[in-house]
């Protein structure tokens, strides 16, 4: 269906033009990625990250974004594409939230974070979108109920 495809071209767009900055400038996206690297260093308790690990981090997740948006846009495993680009929203999401004491200003991460809330619904949406067939699950549930009644049957 032409407004699927064309929905999941726009709703990989953002993703794939912050993937490939990310990728290409990943010292550019340090400030946004250290509060979500602090948060990960103090559940773990692990020692904080350099930048040049976070410089390594930011750059193989905006390399993996890249990828995951083209295959998206291209209509490959669109799916499992838009679960994955919603798992990589999640360091932004918590990145940018705006629910903690953080010396950055408040009102630019309320719409990075509203943004980054906007494109994780979007993926999950696009995640569970069955084009109208019906799901694994759906399918696995009929195939046990005809298998049970094949089996009430035989005895």
């Amino acid at each position: 269906m032409p407004v699927r495809s064309l929905g999941r071209v726009l709703l990989a767009t953002p993703f794939l033009r912050d993937g490939v900055d990310a990728a290409r400038r990943p010292t550019s996206h340090l400030a946004a990625a250290r509060p979500a690297a602090d948060a990960l260093t103090r559940l773990t308790g692990r020692p904080a990250a350099s930048d040049q690990d976070l410089v390594k981090v930011v750059r193989a997740h905006g390399i993996l974004t890249t990828v995951v948006a083209l295959a998206l846009a291209t209509g490959k495993a669109p799916r499992t594409s838009a679960l994955a680009l919603a798992l990589l929203t999640v360091p932004r999401l918590v990145a940018a939230q705006p629910f903690t004491a953080n010396p950055a200003p408040r009102e630019p991460r309320i719409k990075e974070f509203a943004q980054a809330a906007g494109l994780l619904g979007g993926a999950l949406v696009a995640a569970a979108d069955t084009q109208g067939r019906p799901s694994l699950a759906w399918r696995i549930d009929q195939a046990r109920e005809a298998r049970l009644a094949r089996k009430e049957a035989a005895e």
